[in-house]
């Protein structure tokens, strides 16, 4: 298994997925279709899950996303669960701009949908 690394665009965010156990999703997110957009990551994340590194450390930066984008970075943190239920060390950080009360609640919402160690903050 590879490391998979999508460069960011005006509607699509900077992925980097890394099998050494550090996820980061980065930027905006509104692409025209977003299933399309996201299957690949998803795909690689059903890859890892089955032989993930001892430490899963997945950071969203997302200044903005669609609602086309909500399922699939649900589908990201369900896949996370996943493995946290499994017994595998996995947190997530969810970085906003300091004062953007939309990121920060639309984190708390998806948040509250799954069962992981989940840190928001604003910087």
């Amino acid at each position: 298994m590879e490391d998979l690394l999508i460069e960011e665009t005006e509607e699509t965010p900077t992925v980097h997925l890394q099998v050494g156990g550090e996820l980061s999703l980065s930027g905006h997110s509104y692409p025209e279709d977003a299933l399309e957009f996201y299957a690949p990551i998803l795909s690689w994340l059903d890859k890892y899950r089955n032989r993930p590194a001892d430490r899963t450390i997945t950071t969203f930066n997302i200044s903005y996303f669609n609602s086309a984008s909500t399922m699939p970075l649900l589908k990201i943190l369900t896949t996370l669960e996943v493995m946290h239920k499994a017994g595998n060390e996995v947190q997530v950080i969810w970085l906003h701009a300091v004062g953007d009360a939309l990121m920060a609640d639309k984190a708390e919402e998806l948040s509250s949908l799954v069962e992981l160690p989940f840190e928001i903050r604003g910087e």
